[in-house]
């Protein structure tokens, strides 16, 4: 029964965290509107947007394959892999990002 109470526990706060974080978000829309402008918060909503598919992209499943093959494999070695892979491709990723700004930064605009 214990698993079943620490389970409910840990669904609580990360339930609890997303629900703050989407009220706190609904709360300060009229207020970044006003100071923003409605152009300005419509590039800031659009940056935001993009920020969940670049964590795919950036982390690539990692979290999810590392539960599953330290259930098979030895954690240490696993966990060193794939650290190593993650650093190596965010580096080459966040090179490949600065490196194309400008064209980036253009293309957002339309």
């Amino acid at each position: 029964m214990s698993g079943i109470k620490k389970l409910a526990g840990q669904t609580i706060w990360y339930g609890v965290s997303s629900i703050a974080a989407r009220f706190i978000n609904y709360l300060l829309t009229p207020y970044l509107i006003l100071m923003l402008g409605k152009v300005l918060y419509g590039e800031q909503s659009l940056i935001y947007s993009y920020i969940p598919f670049m964590n795919v992209i950036f982390t690539y499943g990692m979290e999810t394959a590392f539960f599953r093959f330290t259930q098979i494999q030895d954690k240490k070695t696993v966990f060193n892999t794939s650290s190593i892979s993650l650093l190596s491709s965010s580096l080459l990723l966040c090179m490949l990002l600065i490196g194309f700004h400008v064209p980036l930064a253009q293309n957002l605009n339309g």
